[in-house]
Order: structure tokens, then sequence, then C-alpha cells
């Protein structure tokens, strides 16, 4: 921004400079097949010919001979492929700002469905019409271009598309085309704007835009596909392509003659451009070379090179320019994008209130599901309550990923846009970035908001549980945006989110701990933020929460995990210090070791560490005696399902207490006998909910992902991912080949 071009756009209607094109032996190669069996094709071999301010040129051949790619070159557009020849514009090479200014009508052209016609016309107004120009000139300039191409009838309708009903296909061509003229260019590129359209609506759209033409003193290049003879001698001039090489270029009534020379007089009753492209088709080379000898060929090559030079001297008049590259500052930018989203969410109902709708009932069924979970004090009520905390940080990624589909809409939008100077992506990229996270953010507190109270959690930490949702809510915005934007299609977008979400969800610790994981992967849940956010939920819901031992219930085997084996009413005797030293020494006390949901040993407890609670009074003596039964009657239930050569002396050798340690088949074990190794059902497996959290979750007060550093945490995920999501919207700009 700033900075200042040798050859710009003129900010207004009102000035008349002209650009004339002058193009020689303009060819492009690509590579085509994979790496390993690359060749090099030719999409246009040599093409040449001249457009003159208030003129228009119409670019004709059959399919492949490389009308598109010629135009792809001249407006600067063309992003694949090797470019060789000479392109000037006023005896100058095009710069950025040429390109950029450039009006471009493509053949699939993005739009705002819900957005109307003037709507449309006004924001490019808006975006790309000189800085100052105030919004009543907007305004005019808006219901000046609608008239000229006869669209005000239709201003207050929408663009529409398979799902809501809007104009029709020559009123959105038109519409198409308004927006490139708005802004007063005097170069104008159309792609195929008759496609689709029957003879009239063809031939009524291109008169519209070739009075423009003549009025405003623009250059106008046309692809045009199979026009009527009607509509082709609309034009000044034709250039047909035929292999990727000029076979004629020329006023078009003087076509005729030089077919009728070339031996090819058009018959009686044939449309003309058909009979040209029909005697190209058979003899493409040879149609090249008869034009390139012929007495046509040598004249325009005359003449191109008179141009070039005559403007190379300066004869041409100079054209004024912008010292502005976008025509609209950043701030302002951000604001018309902000203002358009913000219209787009909500007058399409599946990106909002659907989401809404959506939401809150996948959120009674989930309320329903862990209803009243609270009020279970049993060990089994503890780990559904685990369960609804692992599944409430699943629903913020589910609501952002339902974004994707519009996400990838807008993108093909910003594409087309940013390559024309609406706006540069940073504001796009931040306004959209806002309005998404802060639908998510919303549905997210709604969905939240149901979950918590038909689940009867503790009301204390509400506001501690909605905040580390909302962080949830924003990261998987960024993070589905990222995966979004580094997507070319939607199937790759939805499997990558859904590959990237499966690996954070397994180490999310949502449901066992990460204690066990081998040291190649030990590292990966450092980097799932969905473990921050699971571990500082589980903390924060079950913290406090009141074991009561139910001697009726079955208490089921956790994923991963250590259970302690004590006595109920000494359980609940201990304070919260005592019973997090005795997790906290786990192979020193009376305890079940899990993996996988089987039993994988069993431990006794050293008495060492029991006497100081019981000499200080804290454990009641008799604990030893209950302890030492509960040990014995285990190891006794499970010598049966130890493996080949274990025996008692080998097991209880290990241990300094009566009791066994012990590794056998987990499968086995569940199957014959799944409780046989736990005490009677008069002792709780475990003695406090913080100590079963830790144990299992290793999560504790002192953790980094119970307290306020897991915000920390959250806001740094957050940010990387968005970064990484802006990234991705500026490489996608080149996904689009041309």
């Amino acid at each position: 921004m700033g900075e200042k071009k040798s050859i710009g756009i003129t900010e207004t209607s009102k000035q008349l400079h002209g650009y004339t094109l002058t193009f020689e032996n303009i060819s492009c190669h690509v590579n085509s097949g994979s790496i390993f069996n690359r060749t090099v094709v030719a999409a246009l071999e040599s093409a040449s010919g001249y457009v003159e301010p208030g003129t228009s040129l119409a670019v004709l051949g059959a399919s492949g001979a490389g009308k598109t790619t010629l135009v792809d070159i001249l407006s600067g557009r063309k992003n694949v492929g090797k470019v060789g020849g000479t392109y000037l514009v006023n005896g100058k090479r095009p710069d950025r700002f040429f390109r950029m200014r450039a009006g471009y009508v493509t053949y699939d052209m993005a739009h705002v469905p819900t957005m109307t016609v003037s709507e449309t016309v006004l924001f490019a107004a808006r975006c790309r019409m000189p800085r100052g120009t105030t919004d009543a000139e907007h305004r005019a300039r808006v219901d000046q271009v609608l008239q000229q191409l006869r669209l005000s009838h239709i201003a207050d309708t929408y663009i529409g598309d398979e799902l809501v009903r809007g104009v029709s296909t020559g009123e959105k061509k038109r519409t198409e085309i308004a927006t490139e003229m708005v802004a007063s260019p005097r170069v104008m590129f159309l792609d195929e704007p008759t496609s689709g359209l029957d003879d009239y609506g063809a031939k009524f759209t291109m008169q519209l835009v070739l009075q423009y033409v003549k009025a405003e003193n623009v250059t106008v290049v046309t692809v045009i596909h199979q026009p009527s003879e009607a509509v082709f001698n609309l034009f000044d001039s034709c250039l047909l392509l035929g292999a990727g090489r000029t076979c004629y270029f020329g006023p078009i009534p003087a076509a005729r003659e030089f077919y009728a020379t070339m031996g090819h007089p058009v018959p009686e009753l044939t449309n003309a451009i058909e009979h040209y492209l029909d005697v190209i088709a058979a003899a493409p080379l040879d149609s090249a070379s008869y034009y390139a000898s012929s007495a046509v060929g040598q004249a325009n090559d005359a003449t191109l090179k008179n141009l070039i030079l005559a403007s190379s001297g300066q004869s041409l008049p100079q054209l004024d320019f912008s010292d502005n590259l976008y025509e609209t500052t950043v701030f302002r930018q951000f604001y018309l994008n902000l203002v358009r989203t913000i219209q787009r969410y909500r007058r399409n109902p599946s990106t909002s209130f659907g989401r809404v709708f959506v939401s809150s009932c996948i959120s009674l069924i989930f309320g329903a599901i862990f209803w009243r979970v609270s009020s279970d004090h049993s060990i089994g009520g503890l780990r559904n309550a685990t369960s609804l905390v692992s599944a409430l940080a699943f629903l913020p990624a589910f609501t952002a990923g339902a974004a994707i589909p519009q996400f990838l809409e807008d993108r093909a939008l910003y594409i087309q846009e940013t390559a024309s100077a609406f706006y540069s992506p940073m504001p796009y990229y931040l306004a959209y970035s806002l309005v998404e996270n802060t639908v998510t953010m919303v549905v997210t507190l709604i969905q939240a908001t149901i979950v918590f109270y038909m689940a009867q959690l503790n009301p204390t930490y509400f506001g501690l549980f909605i905040a580390m949702l909302i962080m949830q809510s924003w990261i998987s915005t960024a993070s589905t945006q990222m995966i979004s934007a580094w997507s070319k299609t939607l199937v790759q977008a939805y499997t990558a989110l859904i590959s990237y979400g499966l690996v954070l969800f397994l180490f999310s610790g949502g449901q066992s701990g990460n204690q066990q994981l081998s040291p190649v992967l030990a590292w990966i849940p450092y980097i799932s933020y969905w473990r921050w956010t699971v571990q500082y939920l589980l903390y924060q819901t079950t913290r406090g929460y009141v074991l009561i031992c139910d001697p009726t219930s079955i208490i089921p085997l956790p994923m991963n995990g250590i259970i302690p084996i004590i006595d109920a009413s000494v359980g609940a005797s201990l304070n919260s210090t005592i019973t997090r030293d005795l997790a906290a020494n786990a192979t020193n006390y009376a305890f079940v070791k899990t993996q996988l949901g089987y039993i994988q040993s069993l431990s006794a407890v050293n008495t060492s560490v029991l006497a100081p609670y019981v000499a200080a009074g804290a454990i009641p003596a008799s604990v030893f005696t209950t302890v030492a039964t509960n040990e014995g009657a285990a190891f006794v239930q499970a010598l049966p399902y130890l493996p080949a050569g274990s025996s008692a002396a080998t097991l209880t050798g290990q241990v300094t207490y009566a009791g066994a340690i012990g590794l056998w088949d987990g499968a086995s074990v569940l199957a014959k006998a799944p409780f046989a190794v736990y005490p009677d059902l008069s002792y709780c497996a475990v003695p406090s909910a913080d100590s079963f959290i830790e144990s299992i979750y290793n999560v504790n007060p002192n953790s980094p992902n119970a307290n306020a550093t897991s915000y920390g945490y959250a806001f740094l995920f957050f940010v990387i991912h968005w970064t990484l999501g802006y990234i991705g919207i500026l490489v996608s700009r080149t996904y689009k080949a041309r």
C-alpha cells in the first residue's frame, strides 16, 4: 500500500484514458502427469494481436484451443505453467496494479447467495472505488451500473443458489459484470459471459456490455463459446485459435473475405463463425500457417509492431494512477467483511439458528443420558461424571465442524475478490474468525448450560466450567478453519478434521490417564488441546465430590489406573492430604492395577507407610487387620488366574507385608472372575473422588492442567491454530489453477 506504479487504473469513469493491449507470440506450457511420468503440454503455442481503447475483441476456438489460457495471461491471473512471448499495456509490462485492477469476469464466479443484487454490487463499489468517495457516490454509481445493465428492477432480489430462490441465469451474469463495471476499470476480461444463456439473453447481455465499452472507452477481451452470428457480429474484431495458434486476427467483417481467399467461402444460410471454426478444426496447423503467410497476417504483424513502437515513444496517452493497491484502509476492509459475514450468518439459518437448534437437541440428549449424574455418589456415578466431561469437550468440535461447507464456499469468494484487490487477506480472515468464533461460543454456552444443569453438577464451579469450554470452542473453531484452509475439497477437509480429532481424543486422557504411554508417544498429550480441557474440567467437576459406599453396587474396572483397597468408613474419615499421600505411594498399600479394562496386578500395603498415620491416630489400628484380611482373601481368589509357573512364594517374596503382586492374563481374569480380586462389597475400592481422579487421570491440585495454567496453554493452542489457518488462507489463493 502506498507504493507508486507506472501503470494503474483510473479512479473514476470520468477519466476516459484508454489502454492499448499488444501481445505477440504468447505461449504457455504446463507440466502434466505424475512426478514419475511428467510431460510438458502446450496450452498455448503462439497467439498475437492487439486491442485498442473503446474496442472489443472476441476470442474463439474449439475446446482446448487456448482461449481461457490467453485471457488468463492477459489479465495477469495465470498461475500455472511457463508463459512466453511479449505482452505490453500502453507499451509497458503490466504490473501488479494492472493485474489487480483490471476487471475480470470468470465463467464460474462465486457469490453470497443471500445478498441482493444491489448489495453485491455496492460491496464491490465500497471496496474498489477510490478512497475519499462518499457513500452517496457509491450508491449513485451502483444505481448507474444497474440501470446500464437493466438490473434496477431486481436490485432487491437475492442472487440465490440451489437452496435460495434468486435471479435468473442471465441476470446473474449481468450482476457479475456489474461488480466489475462499478469500479470503472479501463480494461475488462470476460470468460464466456454468455454460457448458459439462450440466443436472446446472450445478445441482450453483450449489447449492454459493449454499449458500456463504447461509452467509457474501455478495452474488452471476451472469450466466447459457440455464439450466434448476431452475438458474434457485435464485436469489433476477433481472434480465432486452433491448436493454440493464431488462425485469424482482424476485424470481423474482413474474416468472410479472408476465408473466401483461403478457399473456404461461407456457404449461404450458414452461421459464419461456425464455418470458420469448422475449417480450423479440420486442419488447425494448416490454418495457422496460412494466416501467418497471408497478407492479412503480415499486415497485422506490422500494425502490432507500430503500436509497440508508438507506445514506447509515448505517443499513446499515459494513464493516471492510484497510489493505493487497495482503495480502502485495512480497518475499512475489516469492517466491510465483518458486516457482510454477519449478514450472511443472519440470513442463512443453517449456519446460525440451525446450528443452535441442532446443538440444543444434542445437548438435551446428552443431558438425558447423564441426568442428575452428580446425585449418584457411588464409584459408578463418579465414572459417569468423568465420561460426561469427556463428551462435553467434544461438543465444541462438533459445532465448529458444521461450518466447514460455508467456509469453503466463502474461501472461493475470497480467492476471487483478493485477486481483484477488494481487500487483503488479514482483514478478511479476522472478520470471518470473529463471527465464527462468536457463533461457536454462543452455541457452546447454550450446550454447556443445558448439560451442566441437567446433570446437576456443582454450581460453585459453573463459571470455571463455562470459561474453559469457551476456550475449547475457540480452539476448535481455529483448528477447523486451519484444516479447511489447507484443504482443497470438502472431502479432504472432513477427512483431515476427523483424523485430527480422533488423535486428540485418544490422547486427551478423557477415557484413561496417559501414564502408560511409551516414550515414543508420551509427548503427544502435551500438544493435544483436548487433554488440557478434559483434565481441567475433570478436576473442577469432581472437586469435593463425596463418595458413598453402596454395598449393592458393582464396582466397574477402569480402562487404566489404580484402585486402592480400603475400608469405606476409614476412607470417609481420612482427610484429603492423607488420601492423596496414599494415592501417590500406590506401590506401598493394597491396590488393584488395571490396564485397558483388565486386571493387571495386585499389590499390598507396607506397614511402614501406615504406621505414622496409626501413631497419629488418623487411622485406627483395626485398619491393619482389615487390610490384611482383604489382601489375603484377594490373593487367594486371584491365585487360580495367575500365569503358569507362578506361585505364592515367588509373588509374596516381592513385598514386605501380607499380600501379593503378580501379572496375569487380564482377558482370562475378566472373563472368569472380573471382580474376584476386590474385597467384600462392604468396602469401597476408592477412598475419595480426589484420589480416584489423581490415580486414574493423573490430575491433582498442583497439576498445571488443574489450575489457571490450562488457560494459558489453551490460548497458546488457539494462537497456533489461528496462525496456521491464516497461512493456509494465504496459500489457498493458488489452489484455483488457471
